[in-house]
């Protein structure tokens, strides 16, 4: 719709300037200062219509406007009249618990990152359809076989605060969130960006050294031979790229480090630390892989080729973020005046409470519809759902199990939801290096001993898909050929037997961890129940969801209960999170699952640009990975959400209710 929109409206502006053309009848030079003229006016009338094109678009996305087939328009300017929408009133929402933080820099969970999503924007952001599609950057390339990348932003772009965005305020975001004093839990964003080994492995080293100066121990500590075998890994190529300071300081002050250690001479050591002490700078190392040519373009550089990383650029800890402000208020800056460039500001934020934001009657797309959006905090999804249904709710993201066939089969509720099939995926994970879990067959046993079509029919209402595999269907990369272990308590007696434990005999209790919530605690008694079938014991353990965090990132449990929900539309973003040796523990493998082909395949999908060439990798290891069966895949959620009959605008897409952008809902009152 869009490329025959701009020719016909393309035409109807060209026909005036193309019969003005023709009656010029004046010297070369004349004619050839108003072609100038005529070009340059024709550029800034389709600068316009581009723009009236992408806000139609949005409206037509949003469902504020609609296009029917067949219908007569009196001309094409039509099409671009203000949509019939309804500004002003209170968007009221309810969200199940407070938000954590709205810093960018440390949103993990999904209620943050729906508020932060009002207030903040990125470079670019995904549309309905799981594309990525400009934001503040207008447009970009792609250059060097995949390893730079070069953004030009819009101008115009304003912080709440009134100041307008530059590429200096994306170098500040994104350094603020390498850097070690931020304490940010999303690096890993920008581990690929050119640079940043070599600063983890300086200020590895700095930290050794400095301890080994404070200590004065004769011997060099472990940390220091550690960091140098950081630096063994970074080739000269890449220092090269990085620049011909960093490559000459490393290149003379190494090897005295080496001597040092070495000779054990602790007086080496202190001078090896004092020269990095005065060198050493996040800015001055990532100078290539963050460069700022100018107001308006800014450039990132990775190491070698990463295909998911404009999609990893969409996510809200990309967003930039206003150096004032956070230098006025100090790190507790988002509690108060959380300033972004988005479509909301914060108005007040009563914790436990509400979060109240307000239009932000300055945004560059135009203003927002609404006037204010009330988030309300309830944390009883029953309660949640009771104030939706009388009317004190607007939008209700998520429905109770209990009430999702009561929801589709009511008259008027059944009109008023959306429901798509989430990019998640919900699984018993197993801890492979703890015993006896650490036995394949015993592993695979217990995944034949579960009914998960049962549980998805019982337990869940049939509101999720029964998983055949770990990439949930619908993203590229899920492979239809991969097979989930079916239910087969017959097989799954077999294994038990071939593991060494027939009936269960000599099989210790197995501990299954999971955290406080009605539907986790009947998935764990389900599970409990057809593990004790076979002769393998259980026992349950409950914990609060920040205790569990810390005993999954430590390894702590041993069998366990848990969900992982896209980041991004990729399914290295399931793969390589989940199961490369190199993330065990707090990073995201908590299974600590190792397999040293599948890194190496996972390694190679990463750097792979032909998207062909990634999915059949991908579909390698996913296979590679349900054989030695360190999860149970249980099944992928149907999301869904319910809105009263005069919200429109609403657009739920796969990456969850979470993903809503309030800046196209309006009231139809």
């Amino acid at each position: 719709m869009r490329k025959v929109l701009l020719l016909l409206v393309g035409l109807v502006l060209l026909m005036p300037l193309l019969t003005g053309c023709i009656r010029i009848r004046q010297s070369d030079e004349i004619q050839e200062a108003k072609w100038i003229k005529l070009y340059g006016d024709l550029r800034e009338r389709m600068g316009r219509l581009e723009e009236k094109v992408a806000r139609l678009e949005e409206a037509v996305e949003s469902g504020a406007v609609v296009v029917r087939k067949g219908e007569n328009k009196s001309s094409a300017a039509s099409l671009f009249k203000k949509p019939k929408v309804k500004y002003g009133g209170v968007l009221r929402i309810v969200q199940p618990t407070d938000p954590p933080t709205l810093d960018p820099a440390h949103v993990t969970d999904s209620t943050s990152s729906f508020v932060c999503m009002q207030i903040y924007e990125g470079l670019v952001e995904l549309g309905p359809d799981l594309k990525v599609r400009p934001a503040i950057a207008e447009r970009w390339e792609i250059k060097e076989n995949g390893t730079t990348y070069v953004f030009h932003l819009r101008r115009g772009v304003k912080f709440h605060t009134g100041r307008e965005v530059t590429a200096k305020d994306f170098l500040y975001s994104y350094l603020r969130i390498l850097d070690p004093k931020t304490k940010s839990e999303r690096t890993w964003l920008f581990e690929n960006v050119l640079g940043y080994d070599v600063f983890k492995a300086y200020r590895k080293l700095y930290i050794a050294l400095k301890d080994w100066i404070n200590t004065s121990k004769e011997t060099a500590p472990a940390g220091v031979k550690e960091a140098l075998a950081e630096f063994s890994k970074i080739s000269d190529d890449e220092l090269k790229r990085i620049g011909d300071d960093v490559f000459n300081f490393t290149k003379e002050v190494l090897p005295e480090v080496v001597k040092a250690v070495n000779q054990n001479d602790f007086g080496k050591a202190k001078v090896c630390f004092e020269k990095i002490d005065s060198w050493f700078d996040l800015k001055k190392i990532m100078a290539k892989g963050f460069e700022v040519p100018d107001d308006y373009t800014f450039i990132i550089r990775l190491k070698q080729p990463f295909a998911p990383f404009l999609a990893v650029l969409t996510m809200v800890n990309a967003a930039v973020v206003d150096k004032d402000t956070i230098e006025k208020y100090g790190e507790d800056w988002s509690n108060e005046h959380p300033v972004g460039t988005g479509p909301f500001k914060l108005k007040e934020w009563k914790h436990d409470v509400r979060i109240v934001l307000e239009a932000n009657k300055d945004y560059w797309r135009g203003r927002p519809y609404v006037d204010e959006v009330l988030i309300r905090i309830i944390k009883d999804e029953v309660t949640s759902f009771t104030e939706f249904e009388v009317g004190n709710v607007d939008i209700h993201p998520g429905v109770p199990d209990s009430k999702y066939k009561y929801v589709k089969k009511h008259p008027v509720l059944s009109k008023c939801y959306q429901e798509k099939p989430s990019l998640s995926v919900f699984y018993i994970g197993f801890n492979c290096k703890k015993y006896p879990l650490n036995i394949k067959k015993l592993r695979q046993a217990l995944a034949y001993a579960v009914d998960k079509e049962k549980i998805v029919e019982k337990v869940r209402e049939g509101r999720a898909v029964v998983a055949r595999g770990i990439i949930p269907p619908g993203l590229p990369g899920a492979n239809p050929d991969v097979q989930n272990y079916p239910y087969n308590p017959d097989l799954a007696k077999k294994l038990l037997a071939e593991a060494g434990f027939p009936g269960g005999v000599g099989l210790p209790v197995i501990d299954l961890w999971y955290n406080t919530s009605e539907r986790n605690a009947r998935i764990a008694e389900v599970v409990q129940y057809y593990f004790k079938k076979i002769g393998v014991k259980v026992r349950l353990n409950n914990v609060d969801w920040g205790t569990y965090l810390k005993k999954l990132d430590s390894g702590e449990c041993q069998m366990f209960r848990l969900g992982w929900i896209a980041d991004y539309p990729d399914a290295e973003n399931f793969l390589y999170i989940l199961f490369h040796s190199k993330n065990a523990g707090a990073n995201g493998n908590h299974t600590f699952y190792s397999n040293s082909e599948v890194d190496k395949i996972l390694d190679e999908a990463r750097r792979e640009v032909d998207f062909n060439k990634r999915v059949k990798l991908y579909q390698k290891a996913e296979k590679m990975i349900m054989d030695d069966a360190p999860w149970i895949p249980m099944f992928h959620n149907k999301d869904i959400i319910l809105y009263q009959p005069y919200v429109k605008g609403v657009e739920l897409t796969p990456m969850g209710a979470d993903h809503i952008r309030l800046r196209s809902v309006w009231l139809d009152k």
